[in-house]
């Protein structure tokens, strides 16, 4: 499949609807001919790769990158182009979906020790059937991080999902998947948080004026530090 994309500072994003995007991932978990990479990008994700070398070339490497944040979008737009959001929870559940259909099987690796309990009571429930390689999370030790590596590369997963947050995600991406055959590795930040519900969703109004920044700082205003960050994007790409 010949894909469309757009250059946004040297980092090639997809002008590919989400049925396309889907059915690639999909041909590739399928075929499995090779790993493969995906970054889900938003305007924090993009702030941070242009201060931080090793992120952005592993981006400019990335098999494919979507359009995950609202700023991504509008940048898009202002260049006449047409895009179409896929934010990583809805892909995660397309996916996940997907997985069930076609007995693919995940690893999820990230989050506290408290997500990872939630999430193994609600995957069976939401996605009966999902063949799991592991879930582990993203808080251990050095050593322990060494153990999952290992795991990963030993169980060999069709979806490999990985939610410890930019750069650390891509990061570890960079390192587990040249010793992994045929997966699909995939940044997914908070999204676990979100699928067991520990994490309430940004309802369908707020998400639809590209406002869940916004929703995410009231509900952990520790974000706030990110907001200078979202200023100098705006400031840079949309003023």
């Amino acid at each position: 499949m010949k894909m469309d994309i757009e250059y946004i500072d040297e980092i090639p994003v997809s002008l590919c609807s989400n049925r396309e995007i889907l059915d690639l991932i999909d041909n590739w978990l399928m075929v499995r001919e090779c790993s493969r990479h995906v970054i889900t990008l938003n305007a924090l994700m993009l702030m941070t790769a242009l201060k931080h070398i090793p992120l952005k070339e592993f981006m400019q490497q990335s098999d494919l990158v979507t359009v995950d944040g609202y700023g991504i979008e509008w940048i898009l737009h202002k260049k006449g182009l047409q895009s179409q959001r896929f934010t990583g929870v809805d892909l995660t559940r397309q996916l996940l979906k997907q997985s069930c259909q076609k007995s693919y099987s995940v690893y999820f690796f990230g989050g506290t020790a408290k997500i990872v309990a939630a999430l193994k009571k609600v995957l069976p429930i939401q996605w009966p059937g999902l063949i799991i390689s592991g879930i582990r999370d993203g808080y251990g030790s050095p050593d322990s991080r060494q153990l999952v590596f290992k795991e990963i590369v030993g169980k060999q997963p069709h979806l490999l999902l990985v939610g410890l947050g930019t750069p650390q995600q891509e990061l570890f991406l960079g390192q587990v998947l040249p010793y992994l055959t045929a997966t699909v590795g995939i940044g997914v930040g908070g999204t676990f948080e979100v699928l067991c519900g520990l994490k309430l969703e940004a309802p369908g109004f707020i998400r639809s004026h590209g406002l869940e920044w916004c929703f995410r700082m009231f509900q952990e205003p520790g974000r706030l530090k990110k907001l200078p960050d979202l200023v100098r994007f705006w400031y840079h790409y949309l003023w």
